[in-house]
């Protein structure tokens, strides 16, 4: 796989250059609140398509009111439509000069690479965040109780509160827990800390976990946006109920029906399912071995103009969802060179990013592929991680990074849906984590990946044993399974579906992973997560 710390491309020269924090030119406008406490402002709704406002007839788009947040609320200035807080950008402010960023050698901890695209010389673009939100999302108000819930876990355990419709922890049954753990000391739920676990709590995730996942990110990925104003996409994170419930309010956040969204298939089907009901047009990108080919992106988007993003009517992509290592089917993950080229189309073209790197911690071969996150100097990478396949799957912690006005739309998704991840399963990972501290949350991603890439290798080696000249398969880079392509056989999924199972072996028609799962397929994913050695051996 390729590495690569450069970045392609010529940059954008249209941006002044950066203010200094504290500068007069970096200072935002006074904020202009309305409302009783939540503040509410207008935007032009014909910036977003589908159900932007636009009559039919073509006549001028209306005007929506949307919430923006609790307490705030902007102005860009006269000349421009009101816009919630962070939306659309202040082109007035770019953000700080990359020689703010930190570059310290701490960031290449255990293995991971920085993929800077030239951040001395790269300028970020004026992004118009609003333009991708559904009316829905846009339409998002703080929930009166949920903040509620935010205020009181602020108080001092003297306040009289009246307010708040907690059950009463003396009420719950469970009362303390000890769980034994491999590798540390054994975590011990008290009467106290088991109230808190069994008890209401923040909607974007627990401050304690949420403050050390932002660190790891940060020393992992180091996003150039880290310190930019949060109105121009400073990173911000949530904790979710898993990445997949995470990844389901950002589709239903952007998508209209009818909006066009690019992804390479074969493509995890969980993330079709969650797509389809929603209504967009699903455009596939040509890939191979090495992910998403972006000759063959170039070609996909060559039906629209550059330009062509700030005109509703157009209908360019909203965004590209890829999983870039390991993906779930194929095995594949994508090189270096590649991302970057990605992502400088994603410039030109001005659409949003979708990194679903659940397999990120399983990859076979170090350095770690840099991110789209760590290259992401707009603010234009929502990037969601998961601790399923490295801590625990039933635990449903996931986490999604990216632009803080997009980040927050989701946690007012989550406010009124999930209300928030489990505090009992956050408690749990939290306390764990912060006894091992990062290097050793890493030495057990080694011990993960380890077992993984022996499980990986007896699988290959049965399949080279039984399976030579019968199929054809690329060695997995990362994740869990091994696709096949079976010879000489137009579809798959009846061999795989009755006769596999009548032996007694269950697999997965390649069917399922396309855009249209109706197709014949001649491929099959294998799984080696679970098997024995022996087991495999008998399957192939």
């Amino acid at each position: 796989m390729a590495r690569s710390g450069g970045r392609g491309g010529r940059p954008p020269t249209r941006h002044p250059p950066p203010h200094p924090p504290g500068h007069p030119a970096s200072s935002s406008r006074p904020l202009r609140l309305r409302g009783q406490g939540l503040g509410s402002c207008q935007m032009d709704s014909g910036t977003a398509r589908g159900s932007e406002g636009v009559d039919p007839g073509g006549r001028r788009p209306r005007r929506a009111a949307i919430g923006c947040g609790a307490g705030r609320g902007s102005e860009a200035g006269p000349a421009r439509p009101r816009d919630p807080e962070g939306l659309r950008g202040a082109p007035s402010a770019p953000p700080p000069a990359p020689a703010a960023w930190d570059p310290a050698p701490r960031a290449l901890l255990h293995g991971a690479v920085r993929c800077f695209p030239d951040r001395q010389g790269a300028r970020p673009s004026d992004m118009n965040y609003a333009r991708f939100l559904t009316a829905a999302s846009a339409a998002r108000q703080p929930s009166a109780i949920r903040v509620e819930t935010e205020i009181l876990s602020r108080m001092p355990k003297s306040l009289i509160s009246l307010a708040a419709g907690m059950p009463n922890p003396n009420t719950f049954p469970f009362k303390t827990a000890v769980i034994t753990i491999e590798n540390g000391k054994p975590i011990q739920f008290d009467e106290e800390m088991m109230k808190r676990a069994l008890q209401y709590s923040q909607s974007a995730g627990i401050p304690e976990l949420l403050s050390w996942i932002k660190q790891l990110q940060v020393k992992l990925h180091n996003p150039p946006t880290i310190n930019y104003p949060t109105n121009q996409g400073q990173m911000d994170i949530c904790i979710t109920s898993g990445s997949q419930d995470g990844l389901c309010k950002v589709f239903e956040m952007i998508i209209n029906p009818g909006d066009n969204v690019l992804l390479n298939e074969p493509i995890y089907s969980g993330t079709l399912q969650a797509l389809k009901p929603l209504g967009c047009n699903i455009i596939n990108v040509p890939s191979d071995e090495f992910g998403i080919i972006p000759d063959s992106l170039k070609e996909v988007l060559s039906k629209w103009k550059p330009e062509d993003s700030k005109d509703p009517k157009k209908n360019t992509p909203k965004f590209l969802y890829t999983v870039p290592n390991g993906n779930n089917p194929t095995g594949n993950s994508l090189t270096s060179n590649r991302k970057k080229a990605i992502y400088e189309l994603a410039r030109k073209y001005d659409f949003l990013i979708i990194e679903d790197d659940p397999y990120y911690f399983l990859q076979f071969s170090k350095p770690w592929a840099p991110t789209f996150l760590s290259m992401d100097v707009d603010g234009r990478v929502i990037r969601a991680d998961s601790f399923s396949k490295v801590l625990s799957s039933g635990l449903r912690i996931g986490f999604i990074t990216g632009p803080k006005p997009l980040i927050e739309r989701v946690i007012l998704h989550t406010q009124v849906s999930t209300l928030h991840p489990s505090t009992f399963t956050q408690l749990l990972v939290s306390q764990l984590l912060h006894q091992w501290g990062e290097e050793g949350f890493l030495a057990h991603v080694d011990r993960v990946t380890d077992f993984y890439r022996n499980q990986k290798d007896a699988l290959l080696a049965a399949a080279n044993k039984w399976l030579s000249g019968l199929a054809e398969w690329h060695v997995p880079a990362a994740g869990m399974f091994l696709w096949v392509k079976i010879k000489g056989i137009y579809d798959v999924k009846q061999m795989i579906e009755e006769k596999a199972i009548q032996k007694k072996v269950l697999m997965l028609p390649g069917n399922v992973f396309y855009i249209d799962n109706s197709a014949p397929s001649p491929y099959f994913r294998a799984s080696f997560s679970s098997a024995s050695p022996e087991q495999m051996d008998m399957t192939c």
